[in-house]
């Protein structure tokens, strides 16, 4: 049978193992980088830490759901699950660029609202559509409650979207070093948001094989990430030249004094 057959993809039984797969690559990171900001306590390891234990939880929450109902338990509460599982999803995308925003000189403004403003706007583009979505549930026949069919899923997965694209924007301004693993670990994201948004858009009959193939960039993100990760400490470790004068110059290069 094909990976992307029907039925392969639709086996509750297929996503554990996937999704299984994405909870230990994803712990890994988050004890690695973990690792790294208890020797260097730096904003940036700091936040991408926090952001890979965000992701953590959110991956744990999807293997929850389909382990619940591999097992024939009773489910979580669809009038939750999936305002928790997108509210996580933007948790953890404003905390990951976050953390390369506080490597750039300068951006003074950006470093000060950026993350209090976004997680304003989490909790109240979330509260809106749950409110929505919570309504659409009552008014819908039983059976036909399916978050990726309602009009809100769309809203969410755009708007978490836009926030990757101003990653592009910010880009250009990253040290040189950990740049490429930036704008690459960005694509990736772009990618899964896009093939998320075409799927709702196309009533999600390509669900054949986004799901595979959602889970694999999902993997090479975290693989992508360490690599920024590992050039990060490069910068830290230097003593000499450019390295030297960037850390000095560079508040996100600068030891948490908390």
């Amino acid at each position: 049978m094909s990976l992307f057959s029907k039925g392969l993809v639709e086996i509750v039984a297929f996503r554990c193992i996937i999704q299984l797969f994405v909870c230990v690559a994803v712990g890994f990171v988050t004890l690695k980088v973990w690792r790294h900001y208890c020797r260097n306590p730096y904003s940036f390891l700091h936040y991408i830490f926090l952001s890979f234990a965000v992701l953590l939880l959110h991956s744990s929450v999807k293997l929850s759901v389909y382990s619940l109902r591999l097992l024939h338990l009773p489910e979580l509460p669809e009038a939750v699950v999936p305002m928790l599982d997108h509210a996580l999803k933007m948790g953890w995308v404003i905390l990951l660029l976050y953390a390369f925003i506080v490597t750039i000189s300068g951006m003074r403004l950006t470093k000060q609202y950026f993350l209090v403003a976004n997680l304003f706007l989490m909790v109240f583009i979330s509260s809106t559509v749950w409110l929505n979505w919570l309504h659409y549930l009552d008014t819908t026949n039983h059976g036909q409650e399916t978050f990726g069919f309602f009009w809100g899923e769309l809203i969410l997965e755009t708007w978490i979207l836009l926030l990757n694209m101003y990653g592009v924007f910010f880009a250009r301004r990253l040290h040189t070093a950990i740049k490429g693993p930036f704008v690459l670990a960005v694509a990736i994201l772009i990618s899964r948001l896009a093939l998320h948004c075409w799927n709702i858009i196309t009533s999600h009959r390509q669900l054949i094989w986004t799901v595979a193939v959602d889970r694999m960039l999902l993997l090479l993100f975290t693989a992508v990430i360490m690599v920024a990760v590992f050039r990060y400490r490069k910068i830290v470790n230097s003593g000499n030249g450019h390295s030297n004068d960037y850390l000095q110059q560079d508040s996100g290069l600068v030891r948490d004094t908390a």
